[in-house]
Parts: C-alpha cells; sequence; structure tokens
C-alpha cells in the first residue's frame, strides 16, 4: 500500500504536493511509539522524513489490506517533518496586501511559474508603491518617477522598480517567457525594494526613538 502526506515540499517548494511512501519498510518504531515515514516529493523526487505517532487502524493498513490510507488521522499525531519546509515571508514592516502578493509571487518561483512569478512581483511593486504616498499617481511609471523626484525612493530604488515594472508588463502581455535566472533576479530587486522603503526606515526610527534622551528636569536654584 501506499500511505499519503500532503504538506510543503521543503527542496522545491512545491504548496500542497502530496508525498507518497512506496512500503512498510520505510517505517520503524522506536522505543518511544515513534515511527519515522519515508515519504517522496510527486515533482522534484526528493525525500522527507515524518515523524508520527500511529494508532492500530495505521498497523492494520499497513499490512497489506488495505487501499492508499492518509498519514495522518484522528489519533495519529505529526511529531516532526525533516527537513522543515522554509517559511516564506516579506520584509519586516511590509504593508500586510503587499507582502501577501510577494509571498504568492515567491511560492510561484518555488513552483518554476517564472512568468507569473513575474508577474506578481510587479503587482507587489504597485501595491507598494500606492503605499508610499497618498494621493499616488494612477500609473506605475509616473509614480515610480514622482516617488523619486520627491526622494521618498532612492534614485537605486526607482531604477530597480523601473526594471520590475517593464520586465512584469512583459510577463503579462508579452509573448516572453522568463527564465528561472530572469524570475531570481526580479524577486531579488522586489525584496530588496522592500526592505529599503519598509523594512529600512521602521528601523531608523526605532533606533531614533531609543537613543532619544530623556528630557532633563527644570534646575532648581538655593
Amino acid at each position: 500500500m501506499t500511505v499519503l502526506f500532503k504538506t510543503t515540499c521543503p527542496h522545491c517548494g512545491s504548496v500542497g504536493a502530496v508525498f507518497t511512501s512506496t512500503s512498510f519498510m520505510h517505517g520503524k518504531i522506536n522505543d518511544s511509539g515513534v515511527m519515522h515515514v519515508v515519504l517522496v516529493c510527486p515533482i522534484c523526487s526528493d525525500a522527507i522524513l515524518a515523524s508520527i505517532t500511529p494508532d492500530g487502524s495505521f498497523y492494520q493498513n499497513f499490512s497489506g489490506r488495505a487501499h492508499d490510507a492518509q498519514l495522518l488521522g484522528p489519533h495519529r499525531q505529526l511529531k516532526r517533518v525533516l527537513p522543515t519546509p522554509n517559511v516564506i515571508a516579506a520584509p519586516a514592516n511590509t504593508p500586510s496586501r503587499v507582502g501577501a502578493v510577494y509571498i504568492e509571487a515567491v511560492e510561484n518561483f518555488r513552483a518554476k511559474r517564472w512568468d507569473t512569478c513575474v508577474g506578481l512581483c510587479r503587482k507587489a511593486l504597485d501595491l507598494a508603491t500606492r503605499a508610499l504616498q497618498e494621493d499616488a499617481l494612477w500609473k506605475l511609471e509616473k509614480r515610480i518617477r514622482d516617488l523619486s523626484d520627491k526622494r521618498l525612493i532612492t534614485p537605486e530604488m526607482a531604477e530597480w522598480a523601473e526594471e520590475i515594472r517593464i520586465d512584469g508588463n512583459d510577463a503579462v502581455h508579452d509573448d516572453r517567457e522568463f527564465t528561472e535566472h530572469e524570475a531570481e533576479q526580479i524577486v531579488a530587486f522586489t525584496e530588496t525594494f522592500l526592505f529599503n522603503a519598509f523594512t529600512l526606515p521602521a528601523m531608523l526610527k526605532a533606533r531614533r526613538s531609543r537613543e532619544e534622551p530623556n528630557a532633563d528636569p527644570p534646575s532648581t536654584s538655593a
């Protein structure tokens, strides 16, 4: 029989991949009643080790009299999975909506959907530039230039933003197919932009507030 386990692959990043274990020989119960099961990703064919506390039905299923079984159940507790999947997070202090789109872009990169990844990076940039300025201009190209002119972003950030904008447009409107290397660069540019736009200013603000001296009490003369 085959044991099934749905999770995010820590190797290729595929979300919701259904891992499979092909035989009972992959599981061994230790003295503490924990079974270690080796399962294989259907996308990249790499393996993970899942440690569970099995119940009686699990042993019966493994006897060969049952069809495919889920690794987890009402009385089967997952202890750990190795290696641990890398958690995707946006740079600190990134607005939640911007961060959600950035995370989606990285998820698509891990799933090897390069064009979708690039298009989402452009969307994250669009939302980020709107968050940086009230009454932001409608067109992203003009918005980037306006933010740079007002020194709300640096010239380097404006240059990165323009690259992401152009490539994102290509991903959505043109027949261009992006490579893994190109998508990786655009994700890195997007992450750097978000860090400089939201994380760094918050860090500087926090540091200044800590260093701000308390007002001395007025002196009194005898």
